[in-house]
């Protein structure tokens, strides 16, 4: 479950990227779309500046209310638990050379 750090109440425009920076101040840039360039001299624009300090272990965002909340990030997930499961099915995993032949007695029948 996530938890609101900051009740900030951005306002979300079209166009604009909303995010938050190293320091957990919240900050926007324009959005560039297809073949198009960013301007030069273009930069983001500071929003909200907080006093907020990151934690280790902790996604921080910006929710759908326009509030700062924050996440414990999953470390290690399906990845690591699931090593072992893939070594096993790559064992019992039929040859390339049999798959090939198996094909072509699949066409000539």
């Amino acid at each position: 479950m996530s938890e609101k750090m900051m009740n900030a109440k951005i306002v979300r425009e079209k166009g604009w990227l909303y995010y938050l920076d190293r320091d957990l101040n919240v900050c926007r840039a324009a959005m560039v779309h297809g073949n198009q360039r960013k301007e030069k001299g273009q930069k983001p624009e500071l929003l909200l500046k907080t006093v907020l300090k990151r934690e280790p272990n902790y996604l921080y965002y910006i929710d759908k209310a326009g509030d700062v909340s924050r996440v414990l990030a999953a470390r290690g997930g399906s990845f690591r638990k699931g090593s072992k499961n893939r070594k096993k099915a790559k064992a019992k995993a039929v040859p390339k050379k049999n798959r090939a032949s198996a094909s072509v007695k699949k066409k000539a029948a």
